[in-house]
């Protein structure tokens, strides 16, 4: 489950190999705003799946570089939303990984998209931040890192095919420390439900409420 935060940052403690990536080039994505206006089902085809017609789809992916402290943290929320909730009809969860264009046929004809992942937006540490639909554009373009660029990449790719996702929110966590390390900082867990409500309120608010599971009672 390895793959870059969606914005670069000196990482003093991080691998030493890391220093040796080059940045992808910047996609352009000022095609994304009309492209997405709201594209209904317009001639789209409809997938089948196991012999009934998929008429809405939804993916929570979750990327991040669990073995860099707080990089981790879309990762470990997609996790606890597999964990502890029932996914709504037609939501699957993703483990982005390092892929890039590895996804584009799950991310395909989607009505919804969400994002988990680390975030650097200039906020202050351990903050929670939202961006939808017209608003994560700006946000991709303004990102370095080859992971940022793989996946718009993939969601121009899509743009251009007529198949990408009609509503795409991107819910991160602004880190505190990406140094070796599986534990997370105790700020970044502190805002875990913080960020972990705002990704169930991201998918309840487009039709795709999660319910607790039932805990069984201990021995």
């Amino acid at each position: 489950m390895a793959a870059e935060c969606l914005a670069p940052v000196a990482r003093e403690a991080a691998p030493k190999a890391a220093a040796n990536e080059t940045a992808a080039p910047i996609l352009d994505m000022s095609w994304w705003p009309g492209a997405r206006s709201r594209r209904a089902a317009s001639g789209r085809e409809a997938k089948m799946t196991n012999g009934t017609v998929a008429g809405r789809r939804a993916i929570l992916l979750g990327v991040g570089n669990i073995l860099l402290t707080d990089e981790g943290v879309g990762v470990r929320l997609v996790e606890q939303v597999e964990r502890d909730y029932r996914l709504a009809p037609g939501l699957s969860v993703l483990d982005g990984g390092t892929a890039a264009m590895e996804l584009l046929e799950d991310l395909e004809d989607l009505d919804l998209l969400v994002i988990a992942d680390c975030v650097r937006v200039g906020q202050p540490p351990a903050s929670v931040v939202v961006l939808k639909d017209e608003a994560v554009p700006s946000f991709f373009r303004a990102r370095l890192s080859p992971h940022q660029v793989g996946l718009s990449d993939v969601l121009a790719t899509l743009e251009i095919t007529e198949r990408a996702p009609k509503h795409v929110v991107v819910v991160g966590v602004q880190p505190v420390d990406v140094s070796l390390g599986l534990e997370q900082s105790e700020a970044v867990r502190g805002v875990m439900p913080e960020a972990l409500e705002e990704i169930l309120s991201a998918l309840a608010g487009y039709g795709y409420a999660c319910l607790p599971r039932e805990r069984r009672a201990a021995a």
